[in-house]
């Protein structure tokens, strides 16, 4: 690890201490974290202070490829505005956002939610509103509760093989599933080694196209295949210490979820995927139109982006349009509009909520970029790109 990459750990992990929860995870030196813990807390405004001073150390340091450059610079301009913020050096919040995340906060698309609501008609058709509809097909196409974590199960074992064929997985990793709560593992239940990712699966009732998307963003082709392959690649190969950690608000986190989010579009073609969900729908002992299914869960994905766009009216002080809005678009089953604006409220909530919606579409975007959908997916787990580079396509 060299000193730009110790000195940014050291930044990142003294700045949780401020902000909980900002670290998703970090398998760096644990002499370095033992260290951050046993010193006095630092005051926000030097750890910023200390963030331009790395920014501009990485700037002057011309022998850095050119992404990781970026992507620490990036990363740096995101630390600095977190910590300003802790001592009330507020940017407003569209600003907010391009510096903690490094996108543009005002791209809600209506023209595709519309395109999003129409497909869900289409293929939910019947009485009441597509809001209704969406919760009876819920209630109908789900999983019964204690099927989900088998369900889960089995859909790992057949996305394995998918990531295995487009990358050469290290012999050690694996993944342990278990049931949320429970101690036991369901498989693998191996000594933890620095290839390996724990997975807790919720009991709630799913549909078999949620259970599909999420065991390949947790697994294959999501965040363990993503840490495996940076790990073995970016930090042991290439010396890329800062690939350690990941800060759960940063432009960094926007790119890696967009990467998960979108590795089955890019592996496998929809009458594979199609074909997948057959075989869980056999397991599951339920008739399914796997198409529809998929066209379903992915309408529903394009709809998200409203709860952000909902976030950023709202904290232009647009209620008004926040409301109508969401009122509008968001269909999915659960909290209503004002639940959902209460929680907005909060600065910090509103921000995060642009970091998978807004990932996922620029990588989706990226891949229509590029010549080869699978090359382009292996540089989007293997390579430090940052939103901008997703945007651009480069």
């Amino acid at each position: 690890m060299d000193e730009l990459a110790g000195r940014y750990l050291t930044l990142c992990l003294r700045l949780s201490r401020l902000v909980p929860g900002l670290v998703d995870w970090y398998t760096g030196p644990d002499r370095l974290l033992a260290a951050v813990h046993s010193e006095p807390r630092r005051l926000p405004e030097r750890l910023a202070a200390e963030a331009d001073r790395l920014a501009a150390d990485v700037a002057a340091e011309a022998t850095l490829p050119t992404d990781r450059a970026d992507w620490l610079t990036a990363q740096l301009v995101a630390v600095g505005a977190l910590g300003r913020s802790r001592v009330g050096d507020v940017l407003r919040f569209p600003e907010h956002v391009r510096h903690v995340l490094g996108i543009d906060p005002d791209t809600f698309d209506e023209e595709r939610a519309e395109a999003a609501l129409f497909s869900l008609d289409q293929h939910l058709p019947g009485p009441g509103s597509i809001a209704s509809r969406v919760a009876a097909h819920r209630r109908r196409a789900s999983a019964p509760g204690d099927r989900t974590v088998d369900l889960y199960a089995q859909a790992v074992e057949l996305l394995r093989p998918v990531a295995q064929q487009a990358f050469r997985l290290p012999d050690d990793e694996y993944v342990s599933l278990r049931a949320a709560g429970a101690d036991d593992p369901l498989s693998d239940p191996r000594p933890d080694g620095r290839s390996a990712t724990k997975v807790a699966i919720g009991s709630r009732p799913a549909t078999l196209a949620e259970i599909v998307h999420a065991a390949a963003r947790a697994t294959y082709p999501g965040t363990h295949m993503l840490r495996v392959l940076r790990t073995g690649l970016l930090v042991e190969q290439f010396g890329r210490g800062e690939c350690t950690l990941e800060l759960r608000t940063s432009p960094g986190r926007v790119a890696a979820v967009g990467a998960t989010a979108v590795g089955l579009d890019a592996l496998l073609p929809p009458h594979e995927l199609e074909l997948l969900l057959d075989r869980l729908a056999d397991t599951a002992g339920a008739p399914l139109d796997a198409r529809a299914a998929l066209a379903i869960h992915d309408a529903l994905l394009d709809l998200d982006d409203v709860v952000p766009a909902a976030g950023r009216d709202l904290h232009a002080r647009n209620g008004a349009r926040a409301r109508s809005l969401l009122e509008r678009y968001h269909v999915r089953p659960g909290p209503d509009a004002a639940a959902i604006l209460d929680g907005l409220t909060d600065r910090d909530r509103a921000t995060a909520a642009y970091t998978v919606p807004s990932g996922r579409r620029l990588a989706l975007g990226f891949l229509a970029k590029q010549d080869d959908p699978v090359a382009g997916f292996r540089r989007l787990v293997t390579e430090q790109l940052t939103p901008a580079a997703l945007a651009a396509g480069r």
